[in-house]
């Protein structure tokens, strides 16, 4: 079979025309301002919408038309879109199906979501014998606000109470416990209500 650079990485329904690709990447930029182009290529690549060759393409020519900027941050290149760039993807953005162009927006904000829940806890796993230990702290800036230790079965099983408390977000899981332990049951029950409130954000997310 005869390899295509355009189409490596990219799943059926995805994008290979550049134009198209032009078009999400304001799509995206028009919804998140400020947004790193590392979290960009890595959320559209990981969701296998576009691939990473062809993004980057896209990306340098988009700067080269003035369409969208580029300002460097901390390290960060924080990339976002002009007023002629948001004009042109008003008139262009039903080039690329709804679909993607949702689908791009809701990988992009969970890849967000979950750098920022990264750096609010901190996984570890112990291995003794035949016996696993995770090990979870959640903090808050350089403060520590709960750490806890689990005898677990399995590595995967770490890894799935890792993923959970990532989804969960850990600030919520804090308080949640907090409210539970000092059986403050209106407090915990929040902690559905704030991810349900998550689940209407990406409802809000999806509307152009």
């Amino acid at each position: 079979m005869e390899f295509n650079a355009q189409t490596a990485g990219v799943r059926p329904g995805g994008l290979n025309n550049r134009e198209q690709i032009n078009i999400m990447i304001c799509g995206v930029l028009k919804k998140f301002s400020d947004l790193d182009e590392s979290v960009l290529l890595e959320a559209i690549y990981d969701g296998q919408l576009a691939n990473q060759f062809e993004m980057q393409r896209a990306l340098a020519t988009l700067k080269e038309r003035g369409i969208i900027t580029e300002t460097l941050s901390g390290g960060e290149r924080l990339l976002n879109i002009t007023e002629t760039g948001k004009a042109a993807y008003e008139e262009l953005k039903n080039l690329v199906p709804k679909s993607v162009r949702e689908d791009s927006l809701l990988i992009v904000d969970e890849t967000l979501r979950r750098k920022k829940r990264l750096r609010e806890a901190r996984f570890a796993l112990e291995e003794k014998g035949d016996e696993f230990y995770f090990r979870c702290t959640i903090y808050d800036r350089d403060v520590d606000l709960m750490a806890i230790k689990l005898l677990v079965p399995s590595k995967e099983i770490a890894n799935q109470l890792r993923e959970n408390i990532i989804k969960g977000n850990p600030a919520f899981i804090y308080k949640s416990i907090v409210s539970l332990l000092g059986n403050d049951i209106e407090g915990f029950l929040e902690y559905y209500d704030n991810l349900r409130n998550e689940e209407m954000t990406k409802k809000y997310i999806l509307e152009d």
